[in-house]
């Protein structure tokens, strides 16, 4: 006869999943539909605005969500960025986001 455990036995399993499902649910957001803060949020790893040093006071006038800059799987970055700060444009292109969100 089978009886239910009365204690927990520890699975790696579970930690492998759970973190590719934290990886997934960022993926998820990311996307043409995507409300996220492009220039104020940390979606990179860091705060874009800070490491161009956008001053605080400016930068409610970066309030431009990701999908304002992707669209159809193509990102569409503003050239000044691609020109002065090569850095975030290669961690925006290094940025993996599934077709199908």
């Amino acid at each position: 006869m089978n009886r239910p455990r009365g204690n927990y036995i520890s699975s790696s399993i579970w930690s492998g999943l759970s973190m590719n499902f934290v990886t997934l649910c960022n993926e998820v957001l990311l996307g043409d539909n995507s409300a996220i803060p492009f220039w104020t949020c940390n979606w990179l790893g860091y705060v874009s605005a800070d490491r161009i040093n956008i001053p605080f006071d400016s930068r409610p006038e970066y309030s431009q969500t990701i999908s304002n800059y992707y669209s159809n799987g193509v990102w569409q970055l503003p050239l000044i960025l691609i020109d002065i700060h090569g850095d975030i444009v290669d961690g925006i292109y290094c940025t993996i986001i599934p077709p199908w969100v």
